[in-house]
Order: C-alpha cells, then structure tokens, then sequence
C-alpha cells in the first residue's frame, strides 16, 4: 500500500501543471475513479476540509488520504510523493532557467499553461459549486461569501466566518434548517438541539 501511494502521488505530482487546484481532478481520477480509495462524497467532503486549512491543497490532500490508508507512514509517503518533482522542477528553473522567463518561447507556453490551468480550475470549482449548492440557503451563504471575497475581505476571515456558520448551523436546528445544512448533517432535528460532532 506505501508503495502504491507513493506511486499514485508522485504521478499526481509529476503531471498536473498549476498544483493546487489544478491537480483536483487528477486526483479525483486517480484516488476515486481508478483506486476507488474514496467515495467521490468523501472526496469532496475532504476538498471542503483542506481548504479549511494552511498549506497547498495538494500535498493536503496527499497527507488527508495516506493517513488514512495507511497511518503515518501513508502520511509521509504520499506527501513526498506529491511534492518531489515539483520541487525539483522549481529548483530546475530557479538555477538554470529564470534567466530565459522573458524569452518569447516561454511567455507563448506560460500564456497557453495559464489558460489551460484557468479551464481546468473552473471545472474544480463548478463541480464543488453543483455539490454543496443544492438548496436556497447554500446558495445564499455561497454568493455571500464570494460577494465578501469580491468586497476584498481576507480570505482567512471568510473561511473563519463559513466554518462558524456551519457550527452554527449544527449545534442551532433551526438555524441549520433554513441554511440547507440537513443535506450535509442528516442527523439535525429541528427540534432539539444537534448531536455532538
């Protein structure tokens, strides 16, 4: 299994350019699809989680699914299997190929890459956007967030807010109610007060 996951995370790393959401769809191909390791509910699930957090969303999720395949040395291995190449193609050009950024051929491939990476993250984002939004409160609380986003609120002040209104929305029935919450948390009644996580 250690083997198998670093295999899976070093192709995921060694494939995708743009990283962090632009290697979502790898990774749903590679961990869902073809592994079937996760449940593509589990997998979006753990997208949401991730990016609670710090760091790249990648090498989370890299961290998130060998933990808990495999423990800590699951853990280990698929991280530096996600991050290896990347770090060495970004070592790469750092010392040897920088001097050429402004060089017409490289601007023609970075114009390309960024398009192709924008087509690829929006897909990422469409898809996450179809899950969660399936009822007027979701909607409601998603063009919120992106309206304070769009507003130039910092983003750590967005995920603070989204995760106290779902912790609101758990430990407060009726309030889960109106936002759509019972989708995500079967278990609220909106008649007494929620189960402990």
């Amino acid at each position: 299994m250690l083997l198998e996951l670093f295999k899976v995370f070093l192709r995921i790393g060694g494939l995708t350019i743009g990283g962090g959401l632009a290697m979502l769809p790898l990774i749903q191909a590679e961990i869902v699809n073809r592994k079937k390791w996760l449940t593509e509910n589990e997998f979006f699930d753990m997208v949401c989680l991730t990016q609670s957090f710090p760091g790249v969303i990648a090498v989370n999720m890299a961290i998130m699914t060998g933990y808990r395949l495999a423990g800590i040395p699951g853990m280990l291995v698929s991280a530096i299997g996600v991050i290896i190449i990347p770090f060495l193609a970004i070592l790469l050009i750092a010392v040897y190929l920088f001097r050429y950024i402004q060089s017409p051929g490289i601007t023609s491939f970075m114009k390309g890459a960024m398009a192709g990476v924008l087509a690829v993250i929006t897909g990422v984002i469409l898809k996450l956007a179809l899950r969660i939004t399936r009822d007027t409160g979701s909607i409601l609380l998603a063009l919120i967030f992106l309206a304070l986003s769009l507003l130039g609120i910092k983003v750590i002040y967005i995920i603070i807010l989204a995760i106290a209104t779902g912790l609101l929305g758990y430990y407060v029935p009726f309030i889960g109610a109106r936002l759509g919450l019972e989708s995500v948390y079967p278990d609220i009644d909106t008649g007494s007060g929620g189960e402990e996580l």
